[in-house]
């Protein structure tokens, strides 16, 4: 009785959330509460067995992570690339759009995409702003830089939250997930690209002179002639990365976990840097989202705890006879409901079901879990609210006051992105659908 019950607390809460997301810490908060309250008080849980389910190093691996994407981002480097992109590009908007996209997605996969896209976007807007612009060449860049962000960022374990629940759960290694998703990523992401040149050259192709063109590369340059890159902060930030990329890939077998790799690199980073350190722990790092985080884990928690999960895994497999129709609906279901309430609460709640799942089937863990989490992409990238990364450009791009070449203000809202979120979410479920059914 109190599994249905806080099953009932949990898509309550999530559903207010994502309706009045302007007061979702409230609303979340509220929603651990009733959680723990009731598994306490009717489950008979302990709150010590609630918290020991809970998985802290995953919050302890976003923290880190978050401070060294600051840290990386304060090097200048990133608004180098960027700047150079445009240059390279010549004024022709197919390049603008082929050479930020390829940037987003391979950023995305180290950096989290909140800070990717802070470092990218007013560079592009910018950009953009010079070389003049359309409200239908605005739907597709802003669109497929989205979806490279959910792309790359599910393309490494570190990339964004679904992979590093996997990687600090211990629910998949490293190197094993990077081996299987980085390339299909990859690929998919290479497929939306090629898909994409036809349709500029068909629906929104910008016919700009070479004067024009000329002109606003000129007026770029002298906006961003005083960049420069930090060297020192750079080396040391590479340096760290490749010295924590080899303990996440060699350590388990010495016994260091993934979340003791974020502390041996980004403490020492800090006390290097201490006065930058600071100012990011004190003002870049987001402890909204890990508050977030902590709460929905809690519920998730209270869930385990009343056996309900294990009960909703053990009647999928009783009840859907088929290995490949269990796994479809396991992640057609994961994708539908990710594109509801977002993939952070989607992907904790959807984890334990499909532990219990794999086991219950004797399925290969690491393929159907890379499925889930590309199936999570899929539905962070159906709707512009699915992800952070849409209401962030939504609103970097109203914020720009940028105009097009018809005088009118630019805006990128839900309808407009829609037609390309159904294509991206078709594209990516079903190749995760045939990549986990081939390999069952």
């Amino acid at each position: 009785m109190d599994g249905v019950l806080l099953i009932c607390v949990m898509i309550l809460t999530l559903a207010v959330q994502a309706i009045f997301s302007q007061r979702k810490m409230v609303i979340i908060f509220i929603g651990a509460t009733v959680s723990v309250t009731l598994s306490v008080t009717v489950g008979h849980q302990t709150m010590k067995s609630i918290y020991a389910n809970v998985p802290w190093e995953v919050l302890a691996i976003l923290i880190g992570l978050g401070i060294f994407s600051s840290l990386m981002a304060k090097s200048g480097l990133f608004d180098v690339l960027a700047v150079l992109a445009s240059r390279v590009s010549r004024g022709s908007h197919l390049l603008i759009i082929i050479m930020f996209s390829s940037i987003m997605f391979f950023l995305s996969g180290i950096l989290n995409n909140l800070t990717a896209l802070l470092l990218l976007l007013p560079v592009l807007i910018s950009i953009l702003n010079c070389l003049g612009t359309s409200q239908k060449f605005i739907a597709l860049c802003f669109s497929l830089i989205i979806v490279a962000c959910n792309l790359g960022g599910a393309s490494t374990p570190i990339g964004d939250f679904p992979a590093i629940l996997l990687m600090g759960t211990g629910s998949i290694a490293f190197v094993k997930y990077l081996f299987i998703a980085f390339p299909i990523c990859l690929l998919l992401f290479l497929v939306i690209l090629l898909l994409s040149v036809p349709y500029y050259q068909m629906k929104t192709k910008m016919n700009i002179g070479k004067v024009e063109s000329s002109i606003g590369l000129s007026v770029l340059r002298e906006l961003y002639r005083n960049l420069r890159i930090k060297k020192s902060l750079l080396f040391a930030g590479l340096l760290t990365f490749l010295i924590m990329f080899s303990l996440w890939t060699f350590g388990s077998k010495i016994g260091i976990s993934p979340d003791i790799v974020c502390f041996l690199g980004i403490g020492p980073l800090l006390l290097l840097y201490n006065s930058e350190g600071e100012d990011i722990i004190k003002n870049k790092v987001d402890f909204e989202t890990i508050l977030f985080l902590a709460c929905l884990f809690i519920m998730v928690s209270c869930m385990a705890g009343s056996g309900i999960l294990n009960f909703i895994a053990i009647s999928m497999s009783n009840y859907i006879r088929s290995p490949q129709m269990l796994i479809f609906m396991l992640m057609i279901g994961t994708g539908i409901s990710t594109s509801i309430f977002s993939a952070g609460p989607s992907m904790a709640t959807m984890l334990p079901i499909a532990q219990q799942v794999i086991l219950q089937g004797g399925f290969p863990a690491d393929v159907v879990l890379v499925g889930i989490a590309l199936s999570v992409c899929a539905g962070s990238s159906l709707f512009l609210t699915a992800a952070t990364a849409g209401p962030l450009s939504q609103n970097m791009i109203e914020k720009s006051k940028l105009t097009t070449q018809d005088g009118e203000m630019a805006k990128f809202d839900l309808m407009a992105y829609l037609r390309f979120g159904l294509v991206y979410f078709v594209i990516i479920q079903l190749v995760a659908v045939f990549f986990v059914l081939f390999n069952l």
